[in-house]
């Protein structure tokens, strides 16, 4: 991760850790929220995200009203 998306190590970490758990426990949906938009609002990680049907949010308003939005629907 830290070599593909050149980030630092620390996120590429947290990085490989969510798409690890994404890829054991294969949601139907999710949600990765982190306010460091400038390693993971990249559209190459977003994209990755994607195929493990995960949206990426920057911000924590913006995770909430798709929780919230998705809870309601259920």
């Amino acid at each position: 991760m830290q070599t593909d998306f050149g980030m630092p190590a620390q996120d590429a970490i947290v990085l490989a850790s969510v798409v690890r758990h994404l890829a054991e426990t294969k949601p139907v949906e999710s949600c990765f929220l982190n306010r460091n938009t400038k390693d993971f609002d990249d559209p190459n990680v977003r994209q990755m995200l994607e195929e493990y049907r995960c949206r990426f949010f920057g911000r924590f308003d913006a995770g909430l009203r798709y929780i919230s939005a998705r809870i309601g629907s259920a």
